[in-house]
């Protein structure tokens, strides 16, 4: 993972050559437990970096196309699942939200 904008904001990409674009993901550390966004697979060197940030407490996921790792890092994690509450009938997730809601304060 690299730092981005912020001090509290990281991020992991991989390029997608079908689309001809970058897939990314982001941590965003928070001391209430951060919360990872859309997450790919974690790389060793990530996965290491990730523990040394204090893990997570939330993935979220922003529609069915996006899970992409998000049960393989929930399980090595112990992370909260959240994704889109129109979705809930196409994956399996410990919450659901639904347009406008706060996912964290």
């Amino acid at each position: 993972m690299k730092r981005l904008h912020r001090m509290d904001l990281y991020g992991w990409s991989k390029f997608h050559e079908p689309l001809n674009i970058d897939f990314n993901s982001v941590l965003w550390v928070r001391s209430e437990g951060s919360v990872i966004i859309d997450p790919l697979p974690l790389s060793d060197h990530d996965l290491a970096h990730l523990r040394h940030l204090g893990g997570a407490a939330q993935i979220v996921i922003t529609n069915s196309m996006h899970l992409r790792a998000g049960l393989e890092v929930k399980r090595i994690t112990g992370a909260q699942l959240i994704g889109p509450i129109a979705e809930r009938e196409k994956f399996g997730c410990d919450r659901y939200a639904a347009d406008g809601e706060s996912i964290v304060p």
